[in-house]
């Protein structure tokens, strides 16, 4: 004779206070917000209580540390980040996705207008920090590809496995080790 196992639990959301969820699942929008402040202050503005450590290491992976000098951290971003590219405000949205970790972390086009090299870096690291939990990243960058386990192609609405059948579209998946 042998005794079931417990029942998984269900999560109830009327039952989860919106700090829980917050502190559980990230969403990196495709174009987010930047406000007048320090590049650090821009990046902090959800986790307060990083240590200098956590921050360098959180320019590094986003391809930051030295884009604006010795001095990047303190660099001053005017509002809307008018003062700096589009590939340098899109790494400080990414730059916050590094600031906790997530049950469920969702990404929607958050490499658009970082060079190549910087990309296949930053993903390296999305992938290794969201390694424990669920990493959706959606995109229409194709050489992403391989790098996920599982593509859903929306125009056919069809779930694509092994890499095989990808043609064009958007990408959904969970994280994968880099090759």
């Amino acid at each position: 004779m042998f005794e079931a196992a417990p029942a998984t639990p269900v999560w109830e959301l009327k039952n989860i206070s919106k700090k829980d969820i917050r502190s559980k699942f990230n969403y990196t929008l495709q174009d987010s917000f930047l406000f007048q402040g320090s590049i650090k202050d821009n990046i902090n503005y959800i986790q307060t209580t990083l240590t200098n450590e956590q921050y360098k290491k959180i320019l590094k992976n986003a391809a930051l540390s030295n884009e604006f000098g010795d001095e990047t951290q303190d660099y001053k971003i005017t509002e809307k980040g008018d003062n700096i590219s589009g590939g340098q405000r899109r790494r400080i949205y990414v730059a916050r996705a590094f600031t906790r970790p997530g049950l469920l972390t969702i990404m929607d086009e958050p490499l658009v207008g970082i060079s190549e090299n910087q990309s296949k870096e930053i993903l390296q690291h999305l992938i290794e920090h969201y390694r424990n939990g669920i990493f959706i990243f959606s995109t229409h960058q194709n050489e992403f590809i391989q790098y996920f386990d599982r593509i859903i192609e929306f125009g056919k609405i069809t779930v694509i496995r092994d890499n095989k059948e990808f043609q064009m579209g958007g990408i959904i998946s969970d994280s994968k080790s880099l090759k």
